[in-house]
């Protein structure tokens, strides 16, 4: 059960790992629902508005939140499957 259990955890934790960064980047509906002032409201101003410098953060927010998850992947995956070394 316990080898068994660890392999099924790699491709859960992948992907529990790319949902945390989604949920940072892909709340622009909630906002704009709920009327939370936040990143997807300033994304969606910024397009319309023509301002490239904040399209430009809100792009690199995003690009970077999905590289910490990415990061955070490939981690999770290290350290439960044995095969995979850090050297």
């Amino acid at each position: 059960m316990k080898h068994a259990l660890r392999t099924a955890l790699i491709p859960t934790g992948t992907y529990f790992a790319f949902q945390a960064a989604t949920l940072f980047v892909g709340a622009t509906y909630t906002e704009r629902i709920f009327a939370f002032q936040g990143m997807g409201i300033y994304g969606v101003d910024t397009i319309s508005t023509q301002n490239i410098n904040g399209v430009v953060a809100v792009t690199a927010f995003g690009g970077m939140c999905y590289l910490m998850g990415a990061i955070l992947a490939d981690l999770m995956v290290a350290f439960l499957d044995p095969r995979v070394r850090l050297s």
